[in-house]
C-alpha cells in the first residue's frame, strides 16, 4: 500500500536508523513537558511567526487559513522566506531572531539541535506523528530518541523524466541508451553530475557508501572501492565523449539550467526533483511528460542502478519560544506546527502543492497517487534505491562533493581526463579524501 512506502519505506535504507542514538538531548519538551503535549484544549489568543520557504507562501497561507479558523484568537504572520536549508545556520546564529515556527530540512536539524535551538516534541506528540504519519519517519527527525520536528514531507527527491514521444520505457532503463539516443538525434540529456546533491546517485550504484560518525564531524566514504572508481571513471568516460556543459545537443547536458530546459524542443529526458508541472505545460499533451525510477548505468560489463538521496522536511518549533513566559504563545506554536501533518493540514498543503506529504490519510487519496512523481519517487523508495539524506552528509560534505563533479565537467574533455590528477583514484584521495572532515577508503 502507498502508506507503507511514505510511511515505513522511506526511511528504511541502511544508515537512516544512524540518527537515532547519537548526539545531544537539548530543547524543551513542549507545554506539559510532553506527557500533555497535544492537549485538545481550546488555544488562548496568540500571534505566531512563521517562515517558509521562497515560491511556497500561497500553500502555507493555505494551511495558516485554515489553522486559524480552526482557532479563533490565533493569528499567524509569515514573516520571511528562508530555505528550508538555511534554518539551521540561522537558529545557529540567534535563535531569538527567528519565527517561532519554520519549515527545517532533515539534514539541518542536527545543528540547530546541537545549538539546543530546537524544541523537542514531547511523548505525545511524538505519538500523534506516528499515528497520522507512521513510525518509520521519527528517525529522519529525530537525535538520541528524541523528534524535533513534525515531518510533514517526504519528497526533497529526483527521478527520471523523459519525453515518451522520444524515448520509450525501455530506452530509459539504460543511462548509455538515453545518452546514445540522445546524440544520436540532436537531444538533450540534463543530469548535473556535478552538483552535489545529484552526484551520489553514480557513487551509490557502485556501491559508494558515506556515513558521518556519531557526533557528526567525520564523513566515513568507501570511495577507493575499485568497482567504485570504475564507476566514476565510466562518468567521465561518457561526459568526454557526449558531454556539453550548456543545453548544446550532445547528449549529456551537465547543466540543470531550468531555463534551457524545453521538452517540446531538443530536452528529452532530465534527472531532477519535481517539476514535473512546468514540462507537462510545455507540450502539446501532458501525457508525454513521464516520471520514472532512476536509469542504470554498465560498468565493465556488469549494471548498476543509480539511488537518490530523499529528504524530509517537517515544521519545528524555535525553543526561544517554546521556553518562553509566554505559554499561549508556545502551546500555538506545537499546535500548529502540528497542524501540517494533521489530516486536514496535510490536505491543504497537498492540495495546493501536490508535494509528496507524509500524512497516510493524504497518501491513500486517489489524487495522490495520481501524482507522476509521487509514484516513481514511491517505487524507488519501495525498491530500497533511496538514500535519507539527514543522516548521510554533514556541513563538510557539500563542497568537496562538488569540486570532485567540477573536476569531471571542467577535464573529462582534456588528456589526462582528471586535470592534476594522474587518474581517478588520485582525484578522489586529493579532492575528497584530503577534505576537511572526511576519511577515504577502499
Amino acid at each position: 500500500m502507498i502508506n507503507k512506502k511514505y510511511g515505513l519505506a522511506v526511511l528504511a535504507t541502511a544508515g537512516l536508523l544512524a540518527l537515532v542514538g547519537c548526539g545531544p538531548t537539548g530543547g524543551s519538551t513542549g507545554p506539559g513537558g510532553g506527557s500533555t503535549a497535544s492537549s485538545e484544549a481550546p488555544l488562548d489568543p496568540a500571534s505566531l511567526s512563521l517562515w517558509c520557504p521562497e515560491g511556497d507562501n500561497a500553500a502555507y497561507q493555505a494551511v495558516i487559513d485554515a489553522f486559524e479558523k480552526a482557532n479563533p484568537g490565533v493569528t499567524v504572520e509569515i514573516t520571511e522566506n528562508v530555505a528550508e536549508n538555511a534554518v539551521g545556520d540561522r537558529l545557529v546564529s540567534d535563535a531569538s531572531a527567528c519565527a517561532d515556527v519554520m519549515a527545517i530540512a532533515d539534514d539541518n536539524i542536527r545543528k540547530a539541535v546541537n545549538a539546543n535551538a530546537l524544541a523537542r516534541l514531547g511523548t505525545t506528540y511524538t505519538e500523534y506523528v506516528v499515528e497520522h504519519c507512521g513510525e518509520g519517519v521519527l528517525d529522519a527527525v529525530s537525535i538520541n530518541g528524541n523528534t524535533y520536528a513534525f515531518p510533514h514531507r517526504a519528497d526533497n527527491s529526483y527521478v527520471l523524466i523523459y519525453d515518451n514521444q522520444k524515448l520509450s520505457a525501455t530506452d530509459v532503463l539504460s543511462l548509455e541508451t538515453i545518452i546514445q539516443k540522445c546524440a544520436t538525434n540532436g537531444w538533450d540529456f540534463c543530469f548535473d553530475i556535478s552538483d552535489a546533491w545529484y552526484s551520489p546517485a553514480y557513487f551509490w550504484a557502485t556501491g559508494g557508501e558515506f556515513t558521518p560518525n556519531a557526533d557528526g564531524t567525520e564523513i566515513d566514504a568507501n570511495f577507493l572501492n575499485p568497482t567504485v572508481l570504475a564507476g566514476l571513471q565510466h562518468i567521465s568516460d561518457l561526459y568526454k565523449e557526449y558531454g556539453a556543459t550548456i543545453n548544446t545537443t550532445g547528449g549529456l547536458v551537465a547543466s540543470l539550467d531550468n531555463a534551457n530546459i524545453n521538452f517540446n524542443d531538443q530536452t528529452a529526458a532530465v534527472i531532477q526533483w519535481n517539476n514535473i508541472a512546468t514540462y507537462e505545460a510545455q507540450v502539446n499533451d501532458p501525457d508525454r511528460i513521464v516520471a520514472t525510477s532512476l536509469p542504470s548505468m554498465e560498468v565493465n560489463g556488469t549494471s548498476y542502478e543509480f539511488k537518490a538521496f530523499n529528504g524530509f522536511k517537517g515544521m519545528c518549533i524555535n525553543n526561544t519560544t517554546a521556553t518562553g513566559s509566554d505559554t499561549a504563545k508556545a502551546r500555538a506554536a506545537y499546535a500548529l506546527a502540528r497542524y501540517f501533518v494533521s489530516d486536514e493540514g496535510a490536505k491543504v498543503f497537498f492540495d495546493a502543492t501536490k508535494y509528496g506529504v507524509t500524512n497516510l490519510t493524504v497518501v491513500e487519496d486517489p489524487a495522490y497517487s495520481s501524482n507522476k512523481f509521487n509514484v516513481a519517487l514511491g517505487g524507488m523508495v519501495a525498491a530500497g534505491r533511496t538514500v535519507g539524506q539527514g543522516v548521510s552528509v554533514t556541513d563538510d560534505f557539500w563542497t568537496p562533493m562538488t569540486n570532485f563533479g567540477d573536476c569531471i565537467v571542467n577535464n573529462a574533455k582534456t588528456a589526462s581526463q582528471w586535470g592534476d590528477y594522474a587518474s581517478v583514484k588520485e582525484a578522489v584521495t586529493g579532492i575528497l579524501g584530503d577534505s576537511k572532515g572526511w576519511s577515504i577508503h577502499d
